[in-house]
């Protein structure tokens, strides 16, 4: 679910730093992500009109099936880009648009996902899971408001070894094909079908 949030929100960001970019011919955008957003404050730009709801109908329409929007919309937003300009300028623009979108499900590439683990994980959690230090300080809204979608009874079922749930069903059927649980109790669907073989 974070990797969906962090692409709807670098779309939307990658647009808004396409329009910017066209709008303003002395604005360069290179280097890191913090030297692009620096770049466009000290531009003071105006708020460009954008309609963000065409944007998603068309990087909907352009991801093939089983395809990752955010790519679609790096190459959408990549050929707008051509179309205004040629040289260093948009290569510069292009660099942009793919350190933005091309990593968007990846923490260690796209900002956006960053902040989104900070805020998801908390601060202390971030650093041991990535091993870096975090950029700021924020509490888990993981720990604060995720509430299990199993009830009690469910959890309770799927604590219990698979070699007890899957008694009478045919190996294929174990819900864990032999990984996890399975492992932990030693059970595995193979040396069940072995033992009605005998």
């Amino acid at each position: 679910m974070a990797s969906v949030a962090s692409g709807i929100r670098v779309r939307c960001l990658g647009v808004l730093m396409l329009e910017l970019w066209k709008a303003d011919r002395g604005l360069r955008l290179c280097g890191d992500f913090a030297h692009m957003l620096s770049a466009i404050a000290a531009r003071s730009p105006a708020q460009p009109a954008i309609d963000y709801k065409a944007l998603a109908l068309r990087v909907a329409h352009a991801t093939p099936p089983g395809g990752h929007a955010p790519l679609a919309a790096l190459r959408l937003l990549s050929d707008e880009a051509h179309a205004v300009e040629r040289g260093e300028r948009v290569r510069e623009m292009e660099d942009a648009l793919r350190l933005l979108l091309g990593g968007t499900r990846d923490a260690h590439t796209s900002p956006t996902m960053r902040v989104i683990q900070h805020f998801t994980l908390g601060s202390s959690l971030y650093t041991e899971v990535y091993r870096q230090p975090a950029q700021f300080e924020t509490g888990s809204l993981l720990r604060e408001f995720d509430r299990p979608t199993l009830s009690q009874k469910e959890s309770r079922a799927l604590d219990r070894p698979c070699a007890e749930r899957a008694v009478g069903l045919p190996p294929t059927r174990c819900a864990c094909r032999g990984r996890s649980i399975c492992r932990r109790t030693g059970w595995s669907p193979r040396r069940r079908r072995k033992s009605r073989s005998r």
